[in-house]
């Protein structure tokens, strides 16, 4: 996630009114519109892997902006070729740092040409001052791909200012997840994370680090989730070699010998109640220092198996051990033993305000706030409204969140292929460091 640090910390002072606009597109049944979303500022994408318009499941991804009149098509940008699941992955990053070198969408295809035939690619896409449109810019792949890695699986954006740093600078980062990349003589489907670097001029990226923790093994997938912000990236492995799952953190660092960057993984975050089949790990979050990763699986007793779900909050400020438990468990404000809410399909954080969502009323984000000392709480509860009996499986609820606005995505509701929503907060602030509604 990107985002530029703030000169104050700023707290909520009222609660929040909330209005929804729902995303239109020319959608068709069947496209997975809504599979993937991201939003930054006034950019909001969102991907429709199984479009057909230029070939069977060639994918698409549709590019809103917000204006003076609400939410409205910038553009659609089709996938190149048939059977790549162009859209299975999107990420924005807004340029507000004065810059003026753009700001970028990736899109992953998680069956694209890459090293090999369908190894997975990301296309990058972007837009420069006084363009209103966003042109592609080039295709990443890795090196070393082969066929059903899944490389973009997951992606994320970031533009900041690396701490350690000559120029002091902002930085393009991008994180891809290839969660079924095998290794040699550890197994397949381990999983990895390959992180690029934009150029100072943002005209092109080179990739910096491909990041393996050291104790994975096969089935790990490592990978399935990913997020970044500033020095950090968290990534998770939900299952395999830790059965209830697990994450990962890396961290940047810069290496004065070589003149550049260098990535490494530092930090494994579990769950301290954890037990097989959480999927811990298959959603994270990370937004300067706070750390959030869910298991929508988790059951909150031994004999329940009812998949409750939780989310975890960790601390990633600091580098105290390799191993970490949460520092703050979250569980559903709804929440009623034996009740299969999946709290924790999604989880997104921004700053001191949190949104997870979970498998209620065809799809819910809860709202989180902060107090600073480590405690959250809810501050408000928001929906759709047009929840279908398809709704809120497991994987239909995709979620991206930019103070102050939750974009959702349901690509298996009845409507036209898909639906996306984006809900917002009218936030109160007792100072303001960017516009609010």
């Amino acid at each position: 996630m990107k985002r530029l640090a703030p000169a104050l910390a700023l707290w909520l002072v009222a609660l929040p009114m909330h209005a929804q606009v729902r995303l239109t597109g020319d959608v068709t049944f069947g496209d997975d519109y809504g599979a993937a979303v991201a939003i930054d500022g006034s950019i909001a994408v969102v991907g429709a892997p199984l479009d057909a318009t230029n070939g069977g499941d060639a994918g698409a991804a549709y590019v809103y902006e917000r204006g003076p009149g609400g939410w409205t098509l910038l553009q659609k940008i089709l996938g190149p070729l048939p059977i790549s699941r162009f859209g299975f992955s999107v990420a924005v990053v807004v340029d507000e740092s004065g810059l003026n070198e753009g700001d970028f969408i990736a899109v992953g295809s998680l069956t694209g040409t890459g090293a090999t035939l369908r190894s997975g690619n990301v296309r990058m896409y972007r837009r420069l001052p006084p363009d209103t449109e966003f042109t592609f810019q080039s295709t990443l792949a890795a090196g070393d791909g082969l066929n059903g890695d899944d490389f973009g699986y997951a992606v994320a954006l970031d533009l900041s200012v690396p701490s350690e740093t000559l120029s002091g600078d902002p930085v393009y980062t991008l994180a891809v997840g290839a969660r079924k990349k095998g290794l040699t003589g550890v197994g397949s489907e381990v999983g990895a994370v390959y992180v690029y670097q934009a150029a100072p001029d943002g005209s092109a990226w080179a990739g910096t680090a491909k990041l393996v923790p050291d104790d994975l093994m096969g089935a790990d997938q490592f990978g399935t989730a990913v997020d970044i912000s500033e020095d950090f990236i968290v990534a998770g492995a939900p299952q395999g070699t830790h059965p209830e799952g697990v994450a990962y953190l890396a961290r940047r660092f810069f290496d004065t010998g070589a003149g550049n960057f260098s990535w490494s993984v530092n930090r494994r975050i579990k769950a301290s109640d954890g037990v097989t089949g959480d999927r811990f790990g298959e959603s994270v979050a990370i937004s300067q220092g706070v750390v959030a990763v869910a298991a929508r699986f988790h059951d909150l007793t031994a004999s329940s198996f009812a998949n409750e779900g939780a989310v975890y909050l960790v601390d990633g400020s600091t580098d105290i051990n390799f191993e970490i438990n949460e520092t703050f468990k979250l569980l559903s404000p709804n929440f009623t033993a034996g009740t299969a809410d999946e709290f924790g399909s999604q989880v997104a954080v921004d700053r001191h305000l949190m949104s997870i969502t979970e498998k209620v009323d065809g799809g819910t984000s809860h709202i989180f706030q902060s107090d600073g000392q480590g405690e959250w709480s809810r501050l408000e509860t928001l929906t759709t409204n047009d929840p279908d009996a398809t709704d809120a499986g497991a994987e239909s609820n995709a979620m991206g969140f930019s103070l102050p606005e939750v974009i959702v995505g349901d690509r298996r509701n009845l409507g036209p292929g898909g639906t996306v929503h984006i809900l917002t907060n009218q936030l109160v602030f007792s100072a303001s460091f960017e516009a609010t509604q």
